[in-house]
């Protein structure tokens, strides 16, 4: 866990989609689990609180563009964490699970239709099947393959802490951030099961 690899790192918050907060159970289970909405104003309460976030960029389009056996991320276009650790001088900690493409197979079926569902009404509709067939709940051991998941923290990328910047400081911030992540999975993917793939940025 990050509190075990940086002891000195405050309590975590982790940012979830919007429409989650909508459905009354779902909520409570986020909130519960230590969740919050992951719209900026949230965001940025949650950090001048002193609190630490945690962000998986990649969204509701990660989960389409993932592929069995790919090591695939959305992140080209992804600032809007950079820029809000920039605005409070918060270190990003590159971070990667090697396993988790491994954990079902994916279907590229509509693949299209899917994307342009996920743009209009940012719902992601992922077609994938695990141990036990398609859509195997509730069985949790069952449906996912048998697939060891291993997390990896890289070391904290320092960012000068600006109350508004500009977009090229965001830019070379993000490229720092990507650099560092890269050269995390290059380091580490021989160890776990990874050795000859190759980290596909989006």
């Amino acid at each position: 866990m990050l509190s075990d690899a940086f002891p000195r790192t405050a309590p975590t918050r982790t940012l979830a989609a919007t429409v989650l907060f909508r459905i009354p159970a779902v909520r409570r289970l986020c909130l519960a689990t230590g969740c919050v909405d992951a719209g900026r104003p949230t965001a940025k309460r949650v950090l001048r609180k002193g609190l630490s976030l945690m962000v998986l960029p990649g969204g509701l389009d990660e989960q389409l563009e993932t592929i069995y056996g790919r090591e695939r991320i959305v992140l080209k276009s992804r600032y809007g964490f950079v820029k809000l650790a920039i605005e409070h001088g918060i270190p990003l900690v590159p971070t990667y699970v090697f396993g988790c493409s491994d954990l079902y197979y994916t279907s590229r079926f509509l693949h299209g239709l899917r994307k342009t569902i996920a743009k209009f009404a940012r719902v992601a509709l992922p077609i994938y099947w695990g141990r036990w067939g398609f859509c195997a709940y509730p069985w949790p051991k069952g449906f996912p393959l048998e697939v060891p998941q291993h997390v990896v923290f890289g070391d904290p990328v320092f960012v000068q802490q600006r109350e508004s910047p500009t977009r090229a400081e965001v830019e070379a911030e993000h490229a720092r951030f990507v650099q560092a992540l890269t050269k995390l999975f290059d380091e580490n993917k021989a160890e776990f099961g990874a050795a000859g793939r190759t980290l596909e940025i989006m």
